[in-house]
Formats: C-alpha cells, sequence, structure tokens
C-alpha cells in the first residue's frame, strides 16, 4: 500500500485534529479549511516531509499569527515550532527565540512542568497572565523584547533562579520582580533605568546582578554596579538604612 502523501480534512467542522496525525509522517500536503480547530497537537512536529499546511477559515489559538505567516511560505517552520513543543513535553525545557513573538503562545500554558523558557529576540511587549501557572520554572529569558514591566503573576514563580530582561525599555525594575526571592540571577541590562530600587537587597540569595549600558542610570553610582551583586547590594542596604 502507498503511504499517504497528501491530506485533506477541510470542511468537516472540527473541533481539534488527532494527535495520530504524527503517525503519518510521509505527508506533503495537509489541508485543514474551514473547520472549528483552535490548537495543532505537537504530533505535527514529526511531520518533516511537509511542504503544505493550508487553516484558512479556523480560529486558532496556537500557532500564533506570527508563526502561520512563516508556514505560508515554508511549512516546515510551522513543523519546526511544533516539534520544540513537542520536545518541551518531554524535557521541560522551551526555546522560542528569534519569531517575531508579540505575545507567548497559549501552547506554552500548558507546560506547566517547564523548567527553562527562552523567548529571546522577540516583539513581547507584556507578558500573559498565564505566566503564574509556569511555577516550575528556573529560568526565564527574555531578552531582546519589548518589555516596558512585568505583571504582577510573575510573583507566582517562587523557584525562579535566573530572570534576564536585558535590551527592553523598562525605565525602572518592575516591582513584582522584587518578589522574586529565590532569585540568584537577574540581568537588567541595556534598557532605561535611572535607579536600582533599594528593596533589591531582600533577595538575598542573588548572586548576580547586570545593570551595565542603562545609560540614566545614577544609583547605584556606575563604579558600583561594575563591581557586581555583593558590592551593588551592600550599597542598596546602606541606601535603604539611610
Amino acid at each position: 500500500m502507498p503511504a499517504l502523501t497528501g491530506l485533506s480534512l477541510a470542511d468537516n467542522q472540527l473541533a481539534e485534529l488527532d494527535p495520530v496525525i504524527g503517525t503519518y509522517t510521509d505527508l506533503t500536503a495537509l489541508h485543514l479549511d474551514r473547520n472549528l480547530l483552535r490548537l495543532l497537537p505537537s504530533s505535527v512536529g514529526n511531520l518533516t516531509k511537509l511542504s503544505t499546511i493550508t487553516l484558512d477559515g479556523n480560529e486558532m489559538k496556537d500557532p500564533p499569527p506570527e508563526i502561520m505567516m512563516l508556514a505560508e511560505r515554508n511549512a516546515q517552520e510551522l513543523v519546526t515550532y511544533l516539534r520544540k513543543i513537542r520536545t518541551a513535553e518531554m524535557t521541560d525545557m522551551l526555546e522560542l527565540n528569534g519569531y517575531m513573538l508579540r505575545t507567548i503562545p497559549y501552547s506554552v500554558a500548558l507546560l506547566t512542568n517547564l523548567t527553562h523558557l527562552s523567548l529571546a529576540e522577540n516583539r513581547i511587549t507584556e507578558l500573559p497572565p498565564f505566566i503564574a501557572t509556569l511555577t516550575n520554572l528556573k529560568t526565564l529569558l527574555l531578552s531582546g523584547n519589548q518589555l516596558d514591566g512585568l505583571p504582577g503573576e510573575i510573583a507566582a514563580l517562587q523557584g525562579l533562579e535566573e530572570l534576564n530582561i536585558d535590551n527592553n525599555v523598562l525605565e525602572e525594575v518592575p516591582r513584582p520582580l522584587l518578589e522574586l526571592y529565590a532569585l540568584k540571577k537577574v540581568s537588567l541590562a541595556y534598557n532605561r533605568l535611572e535607579a536600582l530600587p533599594s528593596d533589591l537587597c531582600w533577595l538575598t540569595n542573588l548572586q548576580d546582578i547586570n545593570a551595565e549600558h542603562n545609560d540614566l542610570l545614577e544609583v547605584p553610582p556606575r563604579e558600583v554596579i561594575e563591581k557586581g551583586a555583593r558590592v551593588i547590594l551592600d550599597y542598596l542596604r546602606k541606601f535603604n538604612r539611610a
């Protein structure tokens, strides 16, 4: 029996696509137009021969529009994205760097065992409330986005040890960051900060603070910033007591 290379499930009022689709690894074309789909199963990441996928007339929640635009030119962009989601289901580590995303994809909310999440070099302007569900995160990398703050929900990440928000548009250190008591490493370089808050000194597990290349930063002074976390925290403790 010849392998199935093309499949059309258009106009079937499908509310979900069976994950078994991932076993049809010879598929080169998959047409899912005009259904009721909102998500694609991560098993689509197994379709390494797929060259065409169509999803017109669905109200997709995930993959996000930025991925779907890439898929219009090259279906393997979508396959690669879903393969990363599928791998994260097994490894609890996910990197979605450089996709021009404007928010965190909904599928990430379902990966509640994630310990490592990198979303660097996108266009994210705010984190969605579901960030609070990722309570197993140890590392969150958000450099190279357009964040001007962090939501209060991020304070739920009480196991978070590393936070990188370099190269965003922060004008002040977000208050919710000061509630992340397990933090060991925080990087705030290349923002628009004018001061580090004295309450940062209460994050007693901090071992590494990078606040360099904030050209407007006055507190602590540059010579303190350059000496690293211990000196910065000592300075802020004294500032706090003053």
